[in-house]
């Protein structure tokens, strides 16, 4: 959690600024750590249509949400931004199983709950 917040502090000093170009910055950075991770630990590399297919799902699940995180954390504020970001997997969960109807075990409720 201490990591979450330092980037969440950085991120408000540098809110006033293009947030395309801040998440650009970000996910250039988080993506070339990670390469060179990997390097050093000798995996493979995946094949060329494997990141393509990664970095479009980059672009929507992690990219437009951050760059709609710093637009909120411009105009709510850092505190209100948090709160109504962590909200999010809990809206996502009761989405899906309003629209998939899937049957959950004892242990989702467990996990979900705890």
């Amino acid at each position: 959690m201490c990591s979450v917040g330092i980037d969440n502090n950085f991120t408000r000093n540098v809110s006033d600024k293009d947030p395309l170009s801040i998440v650009t910055i970000k996910g250039l950075s988080a993506g070339t750590f990670s390469l060179i991770l990997s390097v050093i630990l000798g995996f493979p590399l995946p094949a060329f249509k494997f990141v393509l297919l990664a970095m479009v799902l980059g672009y929507f699940s992690y990219g437009l949400s951050i760059v709609l995180f710093i637009r909120a954390m411009r105009e709510l504020g850092s505190a209100r931004t948090s709160a109504l970001f962590g909200t999010a997997p809990f809206v996502g969960v009761a989405l899906s199983l309003l629209l998939f109807r899937e049957s959950q075990g004892t242990l989702f409720f467990f996990l979900f709950l705890s």
